[in-house]
This record gives C-alpha cells, structure tokens and sequence, in this order.
C-alpha cells in the first residue's frame, strides 16, 4: 500500500468543536457546576502522589477550558485558544507526557510555556464518556521532569475514577431530563384540561 493509499489517522480525531462530542459534554450538566468534594480529594491525591504544584479536572468546552476541581490555579476557567489540553485533538493517544515544554514541538512556543507561569512538565489523560472526549486531568510543574511508571499508572487510575463519576452523572441526568420531560406532558395535560392550552 503507498502512503497515499494509507488511512487518514487525522480523520478520526475528534474536534473542539465537534456538535457530537459538546453534546455529551453538556448531557453531563457538570459546566459550571458547584465544587464537589469527591473531585477535590482526586485532584489533591494526584498533585500529592506525583509531587506538582498543578493539579486538574480539566473539561474542554468549545470556547473555554472549565475546571471542575484544581489545585494551585486560582481561576476556574481559561480561553481553549491558551490550553494544554488541545494537543488531545491532534493525536489518538490517550495519554500525554511532556517532559519539557520548550523541547516539545506541540508547546514550545505557548505562551505559558515561553512566559509566565513558564511551564515546563505537563502530563494529562483523555477523559471520554460515551466514545467522545469531554475533559483531562492533568498536572504541571514549572521545571522539567520525568514520570515514573507507577505514576502513570496513578494518573490512569484516577482517570478511570473520574470517567466512573461523569457516567453516574450522565446517568442521574438521563433520569432528571426524562423526568423532566414527563412532568412538561402532565402539565400541558392540566393546562389543556383547563382550556389554557388548544387541543
């Protein structure tokens, strides 16, 4: 088979954009949602066990990157046009390690990484419910530095955890939109029984 005749791995990457991937993002209900307790022990068991200053549940709105849990950030959102986590959406990897920023192609030239905060390590793992990517969790650190084997594996761990509490929300919120749902009919029915609505 000749080059040109090979598959377009490219093709199958998911977009930021993407309607497909932004709705299950947002069947979740979790943008803007209030802090949880659960997702701050993740994220402070994970800057502890990997020894960072950062720490995130990083979920990836088309616009924005909204962090549902952070340690050592003070905001809870950032532009996408400034995110890390956008080299999700040019490669197929569901883990990203970069030892040292201004060695790396895909972030030598951010402007985090060529001013401040000046970061140097970065290390994130797709989070994906429903076959899409909604989110990260990542760390980083301002000086370069290598990842161990049982630290992948931690950050994996974690992951697989958070990937388990966005499926029991999507769950929870299946139920509450449906249940939504049946309670507009019963109201239409009582308005429609009391003439406030046409047959």
């Amino acid at each position: 088979m000749s080059p040109s005749q090979l598959p377009d791995v490219n093709a199958q990457l998911p977009t930021r954009k993407d309607p497909l991937r932004l709705a299950e993002l947002r069947r979740l209900l979790i943008l803007d949602s209030t802090v949880e307790r659960v997702y701050d022990d993740m994220t402070m068991l994970l800057a502890h066990s990997l020894d960072v200053p950062i720490a995130m549940i990083n979920m990836l709105d088309d616009e924005r990157d909204w962090l549902k849990s952070s340690v050592g950030l003070p905001d809870r959102q950032m532009s996408a046009d400034k995110s890390f986590c956008n080299v999700f959406f040019s490669s197929s990897d569901d883990l990203v390690v970069i030892e040292d920023a201004t060695q790396d192609a895909r972030l030598a030239t951010h402007p985090f990484v060529v001013g401040a905060p000046y970061v140097r390590f970065y290390a994130a793992v797709r989070l994906k419910v429903g076959g899409h990517t909604v989110g990260t969790l990542c760390v980083r650190d301002q000086k370069p530095r290598s990842i161990s084997t049982e630290q992948i594996l931690q950050m994996q761990t974690l992951a697989n955890a958070v990937v388990d509490l966005l499926n029991q929300r999507a769950g929870s919120s299946a139920v509450t939109l449906e249940f939504m749902e049946r309670l507009r009919a019963v109201h239409k029915m009582e308005w429609r029984d009391l003439g406030l609505l046409g047959t």
